[in-house]
């Protein structure tokens, strides 16, 4: 009804009588599922207990009603809580992410409760930059040490189609020990499976990510790290530009975290077959750094490793990505 041009007489009294039956017309609607959103203009006109219509059509004010969201108590966002707390790293790079205050939700109502029961902290630096993907699966940052500053590079080719498919949010750590600001580079590289001009994407990517770590050195930072998923594997033509680099190692090789007993490389997707998750280190980061592994057990994979006791299907599974976390002494 909000749509038509022109408002019948039938027409306002139907608006009424919908506002008042989901309780929209007060002040400040307490309605659980509904949100009443007015931008401009005028809809309804309040004297007293008395409400009217006093919209003559859609071009009279902008507004709408919208649902809204709620925190979703499901085993496998659980799950994830579950991971992010056994990890318990002090930053904890995030892809696929809605938005900020999502993620806020997420953190106090599941994660903290989590990391409190046993003594552990939460984390008061929580942070997102919108990317360029419309879908909002955006990358983020929970921090327990301040975030000084943060850079975005969605906008890095003016003019030209964005490089980055999210972006590589820069997020300036102030972590105690060292002098200038810890940089972590938070990445989601376009998809190696459903997305064919992939590839095409990704070495670009992979290239200016390069770029804007030689800058950063450039500016006297040592402590930089780029993490998250590439989507793609450590030889690949896609990641060359990162992978050869000798300024860059990879946390998962220098500690050989994905041996199995074996001798075959696990990996950090689904049972484990490929590596396409990282966590690269400057030179500065990679000679602090004490240990490093993946955390598998958010997965469900019975005949490859033993998961959670709450991760009991693909259905409750924490993501099909297993979190890579690094160990440094600073």
């Amino acid at each position: 009804i909000f749509e038509k041009p022109t408002y019948s007489a039938q027409d306002k009294a139907r608006i009424l009588q919908l506002m008042i039956k989901y309780g929209l017309t007060a002040t400040r609607p307490q309605n659980r599922f509904l949100e009443f959103r007015k931008i401009r203009g005028q809809l309804l006109k309040k004297q007293g207990n008395n409400t009217t219509v006093v919209a003559n059509g859609r071009a009279d004010w902008v507004g709408w009603i919208e649902l809204k969201t709620q925190q979703i108590n499901d085993q496998a966002i659980l799950n994830t809580a579950r991971v992010i707390a056994a990890v318990d790293a002090d930053i904890q790079v995030l892809g696929e992410i809605e938005d900020r205050p999502s993620l806020k939700q997420f953190h106090d109502a599941l994660l903290e409760p989590i990391l409190t029961t046993t003594g552990r902290k939460g984390y008061p630096y929580i942070l997102l930059i919108d990317g360029n993907d419309p879908r909002d699966i955006d990358v983020a940052i929970l921090s327990r040490h301040p975030i000084i500053d943060i850079t975005t590079h969605i906008f890095d080719v003016p003019g030209a189609p964005p490089i980055f498919a999210r972006d590589c949010a820069e997020y300036f750590v102030q972590v105690p020990g060292i002098g200038k600001p810890f940089i972590v580079m938070a990445n989601h590289f376009n998809s190696k499976g459903s997305d064919p001009s992939g590839l095409k994407r990704r070495l670009p990517q992979a290239t200016q990510v390069k770029k804007i770590i030689a800058d950063r050195t450039q500016q006297g930072f040592t402590h930089i790290v780029v993490a998250g998923d590439l989507n793609d594997t450590p030889g690949s033509q896609g990641l060359a530009p990162l992978m050869t680099d000798p300024q860059l190692t990879d946390a998962v090789k220098q500690f050989a975290a994905t041996i199995d007993s074996t001798g075959k490389r696990l990996g950090t997707y689904e049972t484990g077959k490929q590596q396409i998750d990282y966590v690269l280190m400057s030179p500065a980061v990679s000679a602090s750094a004490k240990n490093a592994g993946i955390e598998r057990r958010g997965h469900h994979a019975p005949r490859t490793w033993k998961a959670f006791d709450t991760v009991t299907s693909s259905r409750t599974a924490a993501s099909d990505h297993h979190a890579v976390w690094l160990d440094l002494a600073i």
